[in-house]
């Protein structure tokens, strides 16, 4: 028995054939965006790593713990990390909305979004977003950011020290 096929039935056909290919291949694109010319897996997934403590427990310099255990936090030190279903780029899970904001607080297009898979552009990233936030966390507190302050921000924005979305990711810190 053979089925006769209207024209109706073969675009319908390519639709889903396009549907499925563009599915499949989305990730690819995105991956290819994100990578800077290097061969690279862009979907690592971490070890499990014991957190080191003294990096949480560290009152000296409250912004490189901060930095320390964002790095394990976001990517267990891995550098060619993407989350965040495609939007979170590199060692410290950077989107490109805080590379904009970066390049607002220092006045000058200094970073673009290739930087965050650089740990040491992502770095100074961190500490450029942290100090500026951890000045108005001063101002609006009277107090002086923790370790705690600066990774809450860094997981969920500027105000992200008084979320409550942010304190599993800083429980995370702790276990």
């Amino acid at each position: 028995m053979k089925v006769k096929l209207k024209y109706l039935d073969y675009l319908f056909i390519l639709l889903l054939t396009l549907i499925l290919l563009l599915t499949a291949i989305t990730p690819l694109i995105f991956a290819a965006e994100f990578t800077s010319g290097e061969q690279s897996q862009v979907l690592e997934i971490p070890q499990p790593m014991e957190v080191p403590w003294e990096i949480v427990s560290s009152p000296d310099n409250p912004l490189q713990s901060a930095l320390d255990l964002s790095h394990y936090l976001e990517s267990s030190y891995s550098a060619k990390l993407v989350g965040d279903k495609g939007q979170a780029i590199g060692p410290l899970q950077i989107h490109r909305q805080l590379v904009d904001d970066v390049n607002r607080i220092i006045g000058q297009r200094r970073f673009n979004y290739q930087d965050r898979w650089s740990l040491e552009k992502s770095q100074e990233m961190f500490e450029i977003y942290s100090s500026y936030y951890g000045q108005r966390y001063i101002q609006t507190t009277g107090q002086k950011p923790t370790t705690r302050t600066y990774v809450r921000m860094w997981n969920g924005g500027p105000d992200g020290w008084r979320k409550n979305s942010t304190l599993a990711h800083w429980a995370r810190a702790k276990n």
